[in-house]
C-alpha cells in the first residue's frame, strides 16, 4: 500500500459542489511542487490508514462531515486531520468569536506543521510552509473525480466548472457589515480587516 497525503472537499462528498475547492487546489499545488504523493478523496468512508496527513475543507455549514472523519474523532487517527473553511464556524452568531475563529481559519494553513517542514517555491519572504498568497493552484486535482462521474454516465460538459475554468470557492468577505466606497476607479471595503484596492 503507498502512502500519501489525501484531501477532501466534504462539500463535493456530501451531494457534490459546482465548483472546485481554491483552498484545496492550491495545497494540491504546494505538495505537486514538492512532488508529495497526493490524492483528491472520493469515498466517504476512505479507509484512512494510508494517508500521512488529510486535509479536509467544508465552505457550507450544511455539508456533512466525511463518515471516515466522525469516526476519527476521539481516535488516535484524528491528529491526521487538518480541517478548515467556513463550513466549520460561519454560523456562529457572536462576532468576537467569529472573528477569532475566521482569523485561526485564514492562517492555519501557513502554521501548519506538516506544510513548514516542506519548501516554499513560490517566492515571498516564507522558505519553508505554503504561501496561500503566492501559492498556484493544481488544477488537476479533481480530474479523477470528473472521470468517475463520467463512467457513472455524466457528460464531461456538466464539469466545465472542474475542466475550463479557473473558479474556486473564495470566501475571504468581511464578518462586520461593511460599506464600499468608490474613489478614482478604487473600490475600499470599509469596516474590515483588509482594504483591497
Amino acid at each position: 500500500m503507498y502512502r500519501c497525503v489525501g484531501l477532501v472537499d466534504a462539500d463535493l462528498l456530501d451531494n457534490g459542489s459546482r465548483h472546485p475547492n481554491l483552498a484545496l487546489l492550491k495545497i494540491a499545488g504546494f505538495l505537486f511542487d514538492n512532488g508529495v504523493l497526493f490524492e483528491l478523496i472520493l469515498d466517504p468512508q476512505a479507509d484512512i490508514q494510508r494517508y500521512d496527513r488529510i486535509f479536509l475543507s467544508k465552505v457550507f455549514t450544511f455539508t456533512k462531515e466525511p463518515e471516515f472523519y466522525i469516526k476519527a474523532k476521539g481516535t488516535p487517527d484524528e491528529a491526521k486531520f487538518a480541517v478548515g473553511g467556513t463550513g466549520f464556524y460561519a454560523t456562529e452568531k457572536n462576532l468576537k468569536e467569529f472573528s477569532r475563529l475566521r482569523e485561526e481559519d485564514l492562517t492555519r494553513l501557513e502554521r501548519d506543521e506538516y506544510l513548514n517542514t516542506l519548501d516554499n517555491l513560490r517566492g515571498g519572504h516564507r522558505l519553508k510552509g505554503i504561501d496561500m498568497a503566492r501559492q498556484k493552484p493544481y488544477y488537476h486535482l479533481y480530474d479523477a473525480f470528473v472521470e468517475q462521474q463520467m463512467k457513472k454516465g455524466f457528460k464531461r460538459e456538466k464539469y466545465k466548472d472542474y475542466l475550463q475554468y479557473s473558479i474556486g470557492f473564495l470566501t475571504r468577505g468581511c464578518a462586520t457589515a461593511s460599506r464600499l466606497i468608490s474613489m478614482h476607479n478604487t473600490v475600499l471595503f470599509i469596516g474590515c480587516k483588509y482594504i483591497f484596492r
